[in-house]
């Protein structure tokens, strides 16, 4: 309840994926040969933002907006494996 503070929502998630090195991982193909790297500590997960609450169809847009990142992949050669 209340105000989210985006600053400390931030914090959290890129501490959640500088502690997991799964989550970094990537995979690259060098001179035709899979390999796994993992991206620094310090990356930072991406966050996108939506803002709804001035949209008569918040609701609906949201559902849109759950459906369409649902269907979109990862980039497993680019990363991270997770999204915010």
């Amino acid at each position: 309840r209340g105000m989210l503070d985006r600053s400390a929502w931030q914090r959290s998630l890129d501490r959640v994926l500088a502690r997991h090195e799964a989550l970094r991982s990537v995979f690259v193909a060098i001179q035709g040969k899979p390999r796994v790297e993992v991206l620094p500590p310090d990356a930072g997960l991406p966050i996108v933002e939506h803002d709804l609450r001035e949209r008569s169809d918040a609701k609906a847009a949201f559902l849109d907006l759950c459906q369409e990142e649902g269907r979109t992949p990862f980039d497993l050669a680019r990363g991270p494996l997770i999204r915010g």
